[in-house]
């Protein structure tokens, strides 16, 4: 949102016409990647989508062909509304749950996505991530923990054992 408002205050100031600045903005949003996962390409997984009040895609990174559709029909096969859900909570910024499709095109899996509206353009801006990701993100931190609290309690005993 803080990228697009810099764009959107250009606009205000005379530097670009209201759809340059669009068209800026978008296009910085499209590069934002984000996380420690990546594919082969070496490129962060985490990325934001953009969707506009009236459930238009505006911007999709993974997604170019669908943007321009009205995705306010786009439902998980639990029945949840995605796009309709994620506009409910996004004017105060908000967290939505819903099934997905992972990158590979086959899996489906939970997603838990955040939406912060940027009011001026009618755009809300979307991130998401799989749940099955982020338990193994918190299992590597567990494995972490465990790792370092085994040596510091070996370490102790040692010292104990061996003290003077």
């Amino acid at each position: 949102v803080s990228a697009i408002k810099s764009y959107y205050d250009a606009y205000q100031n005379g530097q670009y016409s209201e759809e340059e600045a669009m068209n800026m903005a978008k296009e910085v949003v499209r590069g934002m990647r984000y996380g420690d996962d990546a594919d082969s390409d070496g490129v962060p997984d985490g990325y934001f989508w953009i969707d506009n009040k009236d459930y238009t895609l505006v911007m999709h990174p993974i997604l170019p062909d669908k943007e321009g559709s009205n995705r306010k029909e786009l439902k998980d096969t639990n029945g949840v509304m995605i796009i309709q859900s994620i506009m409910k909570v996004s004017d105060e910024g908000g967290y939505n749950e819903f099934l997905f499709t992972k990158s590979d095109g086959v899996t489906i899996a939970p997603k838990i996505a955040y939406s912060l509206a940027f009011k001026p353009w009618n755009w809300v801006i979307t991130t998401g991530n799989y749940v099955d990701d982020m338990q193994i993100s918190i299992d590597n931190i567990d494995a972490k923990v465990n790792s370092i609290t085994n040596r510091v309690f070996t370490s102790s005993i040692i010292l104990f054992l061996f003290r003077d």
